[in-house]
Parts: structure tokens; C-alpha cells; sequence
């Protein structure tokens, strides 16, 4: 909003309030366009700040090379661990329960042995 502008507006809020003193006039329209002076170099400064905030904030971000923090390395196994032997035992019961000696299963075509197949129970240790 252009000075001219605010100064009309002031002049017609002074005139709605029977204020008709010339000097008074004056008075009401300096004070007002001098808050207004101040609220609008308040307005910059705090709009100049958080502009540079964010600008800062922008360029702070940047992707690290590396990890942030160090990770241990460890070798590969050797080999596969084994179960402990409660878990096998538990594995070996709901097998028995599910299948018997004889029970035979058909492969399905394609995999390289057909025919049937004879499974046998884990045998508990």
C-alpha cells in the first residue's frame, strides 16, 4: 500500500470521528504513518530472519559420504549353526504326529527324480 493511499484512509477515519482540527488531522496521520514505518521495518526484519533461517537450513543439509556412525564388520560362517537340541526334539514330535514311516510323497513333473519318495522321522536324541 502506497503512503498516499494510507494517508487518504487516515484522512477519511479522522473525518468519520468528527475530528475536524487541522492540527489534529496532522497529528493522527503523522503518529499513524510512523506505526506504520515501524510495522513494516519490523515485518522485514522478522521475514529477513526467517528467510535465513531457511536459506541456512538448505544449504546445511547436505548427504553424508559415509555412514554416520562406525559398524563392526564380521566374517562370513564357516558353516551353518546347528539347532539347539529342545528345538529339533519339538520339530521331531509334530513330525511323528503329521507323518508315518511309510508315508510316501509323489514329486510333481519337472524336478529331476520322479516317483515316489519315502520320508522318515527326525529321530529324537
Amino acid at each position: 500500500m502506497r503512503r498516499h493511499d494510507v494517508n487518504i484512509k487516515f484522512e477519511m477515519l479522522v473525518n468519520v470521528l468528527g475530528l475536524a482540527s487541522r492540527a489534529c488531522k496532522k497529528n493522527i496521520l503523522h503518529e499513524a504513518a510512523s506505526a506504520i514505518k515501524g510495522l513494516k521495518k519490523w515485518q522485514n526484519l522478522v521475514l529477513q530472519a526467517t528467510t535465513d533461517a531457511v536459506n541456512e537450513e538448505k544449504t546445511s543439509i547436505v548427504e553424508p559420504a559415509g555412514p554416520m556412525v562406525d559398524h563392526p564388520q564380521y566374517d562370513p560362517p564357516k558353516s551353518n549353526l546347528k539347532r539347539p537340541a529342545a528345538v529339533s526334539n519339538q520339530i521331531a514330535k509334530v513330525f511323528n504326529q503329521k507323518e508315518d514311516e511309510n508315508t510316501a510323497e509323489e514329486v510333481s513333473k519337472g524336478y529331476a527324480t520322479e516317483g515316489p519318495i519315502k520320508t522318515k522321522p527326525i529321530k529324537s536324541v
